[in-house]
């Protein structure tokens, strides 16, 4: 865990509001959008559940209350299980580099992020009462 300083607390705090306000509105434009691309309603419902779970944690912090230890629990294991797998995905890429299986340009394609996309990094701050703790993984 690390403590963050209040600068990085601010930009967080930004972050959170600006992360809110757009689940928010995704989930308002979520049915019309699945019925117009002929979304599958399991898709649609599995995309809607994973947007709450993360509103619920994220509203949750933005009004300084604990989360839901179920949710925050969930959220956690999400993020866990998601870089164990990012991990081995990397291994994997790099395995096949080593071998001369795939050329250096491969290696690179998939190890850089891609121009115009953000890094994949959660920060899981601030979720619980413990205080701010940053969490970042890459997919």
């Amino acid at each position: 865990m690390c403590e963050l300083q209040p600068y990085e607390q601010a930009i967080e705090r930004e972050h959170r509001r600006a992360e809110i306000t757009a689940l928010r509105e995704a989930l308002e434009a979520l049915p019309g959008l699945a019925e117009e691309l002929g979304t599958d309603q399991e898709v649609a419902e599995q995309l809607r559940a994973e947007y709450e779970r993360r509103l619920q944690i994220l509203s949750a912090n933005e009004r300084d209350e604990p989360a839901d230890d179920g949710a925050l629990s969930r959220e956690r294991q999400h993020v866990d299980l998601r870089v164990a797998l990012l991990r081995r995905k990397h291994e994997a890429i790099v395995r096949l580099w080593e071998r001369d299986e795939i050329d250096d340009s491969v290696l690179h394609h998939e190890a850089v992020p891609k121009r115009g996309k953000r890094t994949n990094a959660v920060k899981l701050s601030n979720v619980d009462a413990a205080g701010p703790r940053a969490l970042c993984w890459f997919n």
